[in-house]
């Protein structure tokens, strides 16, 4: 698979139903780089419980600062990854290529994997997050707020902004803690110091 990707001209298409060690993400994070130096469009669809393991989840917005566009699925239904849409990796396995893969270029098999992956692509929700341009201390300001019960109106009469900032501010600190509710995030940033 690694040669694969390293020969790759266009494009790599990979979609994972389990998250990986951290160890294994790193260095998937080096083959990304060269790949992107390389002028080929990484795209990866992951488990949404990603969120949930800080470590993996920092580790997953540096590859999407560095250029890898990535979905997050509820549950991805197969590993696969598609090189060039000319050449797909299919684990013997559903989840894992330890046990070894099938290397498919069948035009007659290549393309409903294709089209079962674009389809999981297409129903992941996308990872797009920027730290640089988040302003953290109105982050702080809005979690402040929203922890003394006020709601998401209230809190932007009192910011001198719109809801939908508000609501932005908050969607941007929740990807910063690595939650996916408003709750989780509450309890996240309060052990964070950042409503004090």
């Amino acid at each position: 698979m690694r040669r694969l990707a390293e020969q790759a001209q266009t494009e790599v298409l990979s979609v994972f139903p389990r998250l990986p060690e951290l160890e294994s993400a790193r260095m998937g994070a080096d083959a990304d780089s060269l790949a992107l130096s390389r002028g080929v469009r990484l795209r990866t669809v992951m488990p949404s419980g990603l969120r949930s393991e800080p470590g993996l989840w920092t580790a997953a917005l540096d590859r999407v600062e560095a250029g890898l566009e990535m979905r997050l699925h509820a549950s991805p239904p197969l590993q696969c990854v598609l090189v060039d849409a000319s050449v797909a990796v299919v684990p013997l396995e559903p989840t894992s290529v330890r046990d070894g893969a099938w290397v498919v270029r069948a035009p007659g098999l290549l393309q409903p994997i294709r089209m079962l992956m674009e389809s999981v692509w297409a129903e992941g929700v996308p990872v797009e997050f920027d730290r640089d341009h988040v302003d953290q201390a109105r982050v702080h300001d809005v979690f402040r707020l929203l922890s003394r019960g006020l709601k998401d109106e209230a809190v932007a009469r009192r910011l001198d902004t719109s809801v939908r900032t508000v609501r932005r501010l908050v969607a941007e600190g929740m990807q910063l803690l690595g939650t996916d509710s408003r709750f989780e995030a509450g309890v996240m940033a309060q052990r964070r110091g950042w409503l004090d």
